[in-house]
């Protein structure tokens, strides 16, 4: 058993608990040189001024001034440390978090759920990060070294500092208290404008066709509403708390100022320190004000990291094999029920097959008879309930689909095609494509020729989903990719329900040659194709196999639980009697 570099159990900021660590340190520092301009103020009005001593002004505005330059070079130092550590965290859980929002694609989506916003909020979390509003946090411990800054110069400064930070800490925690649902609501109405506005690019064709961009329109005006009401609402609220708070300040700032000259008036604290203090208490409150004007985004980075760790902790667990040897392609079904991820209640019942390689199965049955469901459950998508699905004889839930995807093609039903070049879809997106195999694969699904005769060949791009191709040629185009790297395991989809006669030749010709090659073929249909060599027959009717074996042994058992009936004119010409 080994494991992939791009898998993870969970998602953490410990692994850079040690630059977090570099950046409290680094925030300290800051905090203490902060102190510098109220110490130079102070030494001005309580020396200087009353000594008259230029080379004392001078020797304190030089030690001034080479420590401000000392606290510019801790925060340029600061904030690289906090850029490079964002961008850590995307390049350790990117990759993966891309893998488990895709794995999620294929579950049934979970009330709340947001996976489909995985990378967006990756790259909301590591904005924040990066930018200048997550120091405020690391400069909150802080503020007690202010107050007792405050407190020496006098303990009545001390206490106007003390009540300062608290009511701000109030306002901080009713920021939180009033804002938190109105984020998170607006956060998941915006998620479904999103969804639904790209559904209708996805789907441009169809919505102009039946006239639906108006009631589109409509309603994903109506979901954007009920975001922006709810982010307006957080807003709002936020607003008006940051104004409570500046007040606060202010009126803070005016009390320290006028307490502070009635000291000095009654010559308990110098001149010097009526300035000092106002500075220092400025720095004791801006922590706290900061995070309160900054408290949208630390509330959308926190939700989006508790999305992220969701996300991961909800894909299943269990060891996968991986093995180098190629596949042979033999399949092994025993008494199988299979269900949608996520739901009890089987869509395929008790089914049982074989296929060994350079056999045909064709799966047959009716629309909503269960064949789509089947191929989820040989391709890993959906996994059995019960019974017992082997590929070589390993269970295919515990197979890696990475390592054993390239050695099965696979046509869908409906056919993806993604932004790229036709080359690269047909070759799977590899990053050393085989040009032989790619040519190879094309022949045999009788594309060639049509790739040939467009203006830039393989080298044409497609437009996402390859609207640019008519439904043929991107059946065509994804038949190729289904038949590229001559694979053990070929399942395909109703292969033919888009394809012109030429097309639906090409098909059962490539059939027969990987027939021959060895290779085991899964094939659906709602009848039995008869230019096909079909060694086997599945045939199903609303998730239960009603008949299997050779196209003969299929076709008695169909006889014999489905008898004939005979109509009146038929039993006459029978020479039976209506009497």
């Amino acid at each position: 058993m080994t494991d992939k570099t791009n898998e993870i159990t969970k998602v953490s900021l410990a692994p850079f608990s040690h630059r977090f660590m570099f950046i409290a340190l680094f925030s300290f520092i800051l905090n203490m040189l902060m102190l510098v301009v109220p110490l130079y103020m102070l030494q001005v009005y309580d020396r200087v001024l009353n000594s008259g001593s230029m080379e004392t002004l001078a020797a304190i505005s030089i030690l001034a001034a080479g420590l401000l330059v000392l606290m510019g070079l801790f925060d340029w130092l600061r904030h690289r440390i906090m850029v490079r550590t964002g961008n850590s965290f995307d390049n350790k859980y990117g990759e993966a978090l891309f893998n488990a929002s895709f794995a999620t694609e294929l579950r049934p989506v979970q009330p709340g759920s947001q996976h489909r916003g995985a990378l967006p909020d990756l790259d909301n979390l590591r904005r924040y990060l990066t930018g200048s509003e997550s120091f405020g946090l690391f400069d909150l411990p802080w503020i007690f070294v202010y107050l007792l800054a405050l407190y020496l110069f006098h303990p009545w400064l001390g206490m106007v500092g003390v009540v300062g930070v608290v009511i701000l800490f109030i306002v901080a925690v009713l920021n939180d208290v009033t804002t938190r649902t109105a984020i998170r609501e607006s956060a998941v109405d915006q998620m479904l404008a999103h969804e639904l506005a790209d559904a209708r690019f996805r789907n441009a064709e169809v919505i102009h066709g039946l006239g639906l961009i108006g009631n589109l329109s409509s309603r994903w005006r109506t979901q954007r509403d009920k975001g922006l009401v709810a982010g307006s609402t957080a807003t709002d609220r936020i607003h008006t708390l940051s104004m409570i708070a500046k007040t606060v300040r202010m009126l803070l700032q005016i009390s320290i100022l006028g307490i502070a000259a009635a000291l000095t008036l009654q010559s308990e604290i110098t001149a010097g320190m009526i300035v000092a203090s106002s500075i220092v208490l400025g720095r004791a409150l801006a922590p706290v004000e900061q995070s309160i004007m900054t408290w949208r985004s630390f509330a959308d980075a926190r939700q989006a990291y508790s999305r992220l760790k969701l996300l991961v902790q909800s894909q299943p667990k269990g060891d996968r094999i991986f093995s180098t040897k190629k596949l042979l392609g033999r399949l092994e079904a025993r008494k199988v029920f299979v269900a949608p991820s996520g739901q009890r209640v089987p869509t395929l019942q008790n089914i049982s097959f074989d296929v060994l390689p350079g056999e045909v199965l064709c799966i047959i049955g009716a629309s909503g008879a269960g064949k789509s469901s089947l191929l989820r459950a040989l391709l890993g998508i959906w996994n059995p309930v019960s019974g017992t699905l082997r590929l070589d004889g390993q269970d295919i839930r515990n197979l890696d689909r990475e390592e054993i995807g390239p050695q099965v093609g696979y046509l869908p039903q409906e056919i993806s095609l993604f932004s790229g070049t036709i080359g690269q879809n047909i070759s799977r997106f590899s990053p050393q494509v085989d040009d032989e195999a790619l040519l190879l694969a094309s022949k045999r699904a009788a594309c060639h020729d049509m790739i040939a005769a467009l203006p830039e060949a393989y080298d044409t791009t497609l437009r996402s989903g390859g609207i640019n191709l008519s439904g043929g040629q991107r059946q065509r185009v994804a038949f190729a990719r289904a038949l590229y790297g001559d694979p053990a395991l070929i399942i395909l989809d109703e292969p033919t329900s888009n394809m012109d006669e030429d097309g639906i030749k090409a098909v059962y010709s490539a059939i027969k040659g990987f027939k021959v090659l060895k290779r085991s073929i899964i094939i659906t249909s709602h009848h039995l194709p008869r230019a096909l060599p079909v060694d086997r027959v599945l045939v199903l009717k609303d998730g239960k196999m009603v008949a299997y074996g050779t196209p003969e042994e299929a076709k008695k058992q169909l006889e014999k639980s489905n008898p004939p009936q005979n109509s009146p004119s038929e039993k006459n010409e029978n020479g039976a009697s209506n009497a």
